[in-house]
């Protein structure tokens, strides 16, 4: 009782677990006592739990740690087969349920996510966390309709992850159409979050309502907080050259040009990896075609920048610049036949 009390309640830089059971002289090499050490804190070292588990069978909450540890190292196949184990164990533990439930959205599976959430939510109703990650996995199943009455759920709590909660019911109505709903949630989830994500969305969704100047100040704050996210670069220089501002609309999109390059590169690396993993191959497949998807994506993007480039260029009066970016595109099904007039104009 006393080294589980410490456990819980003294801060993880000033635990002395060692210390504390020389302190048990009689009852530190128990089973008990070795297994509590051991899971104090952020969880024990792998090697210990394991050989605490196959020198007593009796601890199948073991799997839960291990479980942790595999997940922190990156191998979510041992880390679902171990709480799979725990789950068989003890199917009424909402960390355990949470846990295999987040898994599986990381795995891209969600309809079991959606699933493990609900026995979450069945046996801790008030678990904001699993709500949360409820009404996600529902919106990356495309069931929009479903998330939006899970996030009025969560909100219904009325004191946990409101502004997330904000956040995700604007994306699912953004992805409905329902912009005038989406815009109010998403300043709403603005004044409670400062992230990368809720300026982004405000912009997608002012573009929509042809609010031009609120969505290029929205896709500007964004891109300062992460320079990083291609489409944010791409719908930034969308909304410049739609205002006619050349020299920022080709400095952005020479940049957004080099980060969907580089993205591709990454996602083809990833694609490598996976053909050689050894992951279901239902799995595989289901990663490498959203990575494809992506690359397709991605390779428009870079046309439409081309072209957009090569007209910022020409209006800048560059013309060599202007007829780089337009030879790019001369014999794209898209934007062949503008870039083709835009080179007879450059002779």
């Amino acid at each position: 009782l006393w080294l589980g009390f410490n456990c819980a309640y003294v801060p993880i830089a000033e635990r002395a677990v060692e210390e504390w059971r020389k302190q048990l002289p009689v009852w530190r090499e128990t089973a008990l006592i070795a297994f509590k050490a051991a899971t104090c804190g952020a969880g024990g070292g792998s090697t210990t739990l394991e050989h605490l588990l196959d020198g007593d069978p009796r601890f199948l909450e073991i799997n839960y740690f291990l479980a942790m540890n595999a997940a922190f190292g990156g191998h979510i196949d041992d880390a679902m087969d171990r709480l799979q184990r725990a789950y068989a164990w003890r199917p009424r533990w909402p960390a355990v349920t949470n846990s295999l439930a987040n898994d599986y959205i990381a795995i891209e599976e969600f309809d079991p996510a959606v699933d493990f959430f609900d026995r979450t939510l069945a046996l801790a109703p008030n678990f904001a966390d699993a709500r949360l990650g409820k009404a996600r996995a529902l919106t990356y199943a495309g069931r929009h309709e479903d998330a939006l009455r899970t996030i009025d759920q969560l909100l219904a709590l009325g004191r946990w992850l409101i502004g997330d909660a904000r956040y995700w019911r604007a994306l699912n109505e953004a992805q409905l159409g329902r912009n005038e709903e989406a815009w109010s949630d998403i300043e709403l989830a603005a004044k409670l979050l400062v992230n990368a994500d809720v300026p982004k969305l405000a912009g997608i969704v002012a573009y929509r309502l042809r609010q031009i100047d609120v969505s290029r100040a929205k896709f500007e704050e964004s891109w300062q907080r992460n320079p990083l996210d291609c489409e944010t670069g791409y719908y930034l220089g969308i909304v410049l050259g739609e205002q006619g501002a050349w020299p920022r609309t080709a400095d952005v999109l020479v940049e957004t040009d080099r980060c969907l390059q580089q993205a591709e590169r990454n996602l083809t690396a990833e694609i490598a990896t996976f053909r050689t993993s050894t992951d279901r191959l239902a799995r595989r497949e289901r990663q490498i075609a959203k990575r494809e998807q992506q690359i397709a994506t991605g390779r428009r993007m870079m046309a439409t920048s081309w072209f957009n480039l090569a007209v910022a260029y020409y209006n800048l009066s560059r013309k060599d610049d202007a007829r780089q970016y337009a030879e790019k595109v001369s014999s794209d099904e898209q934007f062949g036949g503008r870039a083709r007039d835009l080179l007879a104009r450059l002779r």
